[in-house]
């Protein structure tokens, strides 16, 4: 099984309070983009009640090239484009 097979409505109808999106796993495996990151946050964010980890960080290649900083700035400020100031509160 995978991360992230589900849908945000049938996580929360479960009851659970959070959400992880931007796993490593489906950044490389499935190709998932800031982007389709950025769609998935704000769908969750529809959710009353779902909290979102956002998860970051750099490949080996990113790090053995001393790219960790800007990587994962890039993923912050992508992740979370949109995204209200009040709905920050919701995200981790």
């Amino acid at each position: 099984a995978y991360t992230g097979e589900v849908a945000a409505s049938m996580i929360r109808s479960l009851g659970c309070d959070y959400v992880m999106l931007g796993h490593s796993e489906r950044r490389a495996i499935f190709d998932e983009s800031d982007s389709v990151i950025n769609d998935k946050v704000s769908v969750c964010l529809e959710q009353p009640g779902l909290n979102v980890i956002l998860c970051v960080g750099e490949t080996l290649e990113e790090y053995e090239n001393e790219l960790l900083t800007s990587v994962v700035d890039v993923q912050i400020k992508k992740g979370l484009m949109g995204v209200s100031v009040r709905d920050l509160e919701r995200v981790v």
